[in-house]
């Protein structure tokens, strides 16, 4: 009774809610894999630097081949390719958590299975994100994401929470064979799904020339440019701050893995909270522009206090507003895409998009994890968060330049 209310309010479908579900399970695997993959590196190496490659390198291959993945996106069905995928996630958590329990694991396959894991996800987002748009229901686009982002983020809480217990009580190896339990479930389910087909075009382009055709859209977006430096410049901040909780807490805090998954578990209640405010807020394009600022201005502003914190709960506190303020960022850059591309290059223009998602923090985590190494983690964050708010700055002032001279 309580869902079909629940339905009723939002308007859904069965074939929403199918997706929802199975969203949850590769989407909490993700999280689980993260999490695993960012404590080991601090358990293996104790070096703020090299925790920071690691989680760079599970988001590297997306700033370097998000594009040639977002043609793929718009040629390929995604009934055949999110399966796929999803199974190459399956192989690399259960090679990990094998590796693990015969104690073969080092740095070098630390090195080797996150980058595989990057370019994993690389792989899998421009598929994942045209998905919204197939699923035929009655709902403004943005509130569909807004729906997908509290999954996403709900996953944030359970993922590392479970994470957590996993590792406390019997090691890393369990976070990932849970994890790879989750990508099963989703390879098993995902050919139930019901999805519009995507329109047929005529005289279909070779693979460079539709590259080409997507980047030329791209550029003459303005709406994609916007969106896309400002995902970039929160990506480097904030959202690498967030990456590198797991240096934070063994560095400023000298804590365990209890510690680490009660901060990104606190994290991850602020990201339901935007993906629940996402799906209440206004989807004009004007009104979320100016939202897109404010919340970068501020999410610079919260990353670089966080530096400013010593003790487990001064650091505990602004975590959900940051993970608040950064998943609303994300939610309504790519909501102000997915409004304006049209739908024969949604893949291509979403994958530029998701690459400035992903190479924001690619970039941040590196750049946090060596000046954190030189000047100490808390003066590196503080620093990060001033340059980052002066970026929005400029940012915002030459949005509003560009648009007064059109």
């Amino acid at each position: 009774m309580l869902m079909e209310k629940a339905k009723r309010a939002f308007g859904a479908s069965d074939t929403l809610y199918r997706y929802l579900a199975i969203l949850a399970c590769s989407t909490m695997g993700q999280w689980m894999m993260r999490v695993g993959l960012g404590w080991t590196a601090w358990e293996v190496t104790q070096s703020a630097f090299w925790t920071g490659m690691i989680s760079s390198l599970t988001m590297l291959p997306s700033l370097i081949l998000m594009p040639l993945f977002g043609v793929w996106a718009d040629r390929i069905p995604l009934r055949r390719a999110i399966p796929v995928i999803v199974g190459a996630f399956f192989v690399i958590s259960l090679t990990l958590a094998t590796l693990l329990q015969l104690g073969l694991f080092g740095l070098p396959v630390l090195l080797t299975m996150s980058a595989a894991f990057g370019l994993g996800s690389a792989t899998y987002h421009p598929f994942r994100v045209t998905v919204p748009a197939r699923i035929d229901v009655d709902i403004p686009l943005p509130r569909i994401i807004g729906m997908t982002a509290i999954v996403f983020n709900a996953s944030g809480i359970v993922g590392p929470a479970v994470a957590g217990v996993l590792l406390a009580a019997f090691g890393a190896a369990a976070v990932f064979a849970v994890a790879a339990v989750l990508f099963a479930l989703h390879v098993v389910t995902f050919h139930t799904m019901q999805l519009k087909a995507r329109k047929e075009r005529p005289g279909r382009k070779g693979f460079v020339t539709e590259l080409i055709s997507g980047v030329v859209i791209a550029i003459r977006m303005p709406e994609l440019i916007t969106a896309a430096g400002i995902v970039m410049m929160v990506g480097a901040v904030a959202r690498a701050a967030l990456e590198m909780l797991p240096a934070v807490t063994g560095r400023i805090l000298n804590g365990g893995a209890e510690d680490y998954a009660g901060l990104v578990a606190a994290s991850g209640l602020g990201a339901i909270m935007a993906g629940l405010g996402m799906s209440l807020m206004a989807t004009e394009k004007e009104r979320i522009r100016l939202r897109i600022f404010v919340a970068a201005a501020m999410a610079m502003l919260i990353a670089g206090a966080l530096g400013m914190m010593r003790s487990y709960l001064g650091l505990l506190a602004p975590c959900p507003f940051l993970e608040f303020i950064v998943t609303m960022v994300g939610a309504s850059t790519q909501s102000l895409v997915q409004i304006t591309v049209d739908d024969d290059y949604r893949g291509r223009v979403l994958s530029l998009w998701t690459m400035a998602a992903f190479g924001g923090p690619a970039v941040g985590v590196l750049g946090l994890g060596a000046v954190g190494e030189a000047i100490g983690l808390g003066r590196a964050l503080m620093l990060f968060g001033g340059v980052g708010f002066a970026a929005v700055l400029l940012a915002a002032g030459f949005d509003v330049h560009v648009r007064r001279r059109r």
